[in-house]
């Protein structure tokens, strides 16, 4: 959301997107598609990331984990569309 507010600040500042400012969100909302111009943006396994959750919940309440912090990483994708321009494409 706060990528398509950027866009919205950016727009009333009379710059172009992406002429002028390339513009990138973080979590692929469904409404990221719809913007003017449509925004790039990361999309996260949302589904995934709660499952797993979930399961450290479980397992920290039935004893399987120490109080030890834990640390995962899950694959995120690039979802390219124009508010970048062509600058992504050529890479």
């Amino acid at each position: 959301m706060l990528a398509i507010h950027a866009m919205q600040t950016l727009r009333e500042m009379k710059l172009r997107i992406p002429a002028d400012v390339a513009v990138a969100g973080f979590d692929n909302i469904a409404f990221s598609q719809f913007t003017q111009p449509p925004l790039t943006t990361v999309a996260q396994p949302i589904a995934e990331m709660g499952r797993r959750a979930a399961e450290l919940l479980f397992d920290r309440i039935e004893g399987k984990l120490t109080n030890k912090a834990i640390c995962e990483r899950l694959p995120c994708n690039l979802v390219i569309r124009q508010s970048c321009g062509d600058v992504l494409k050529a890479n």
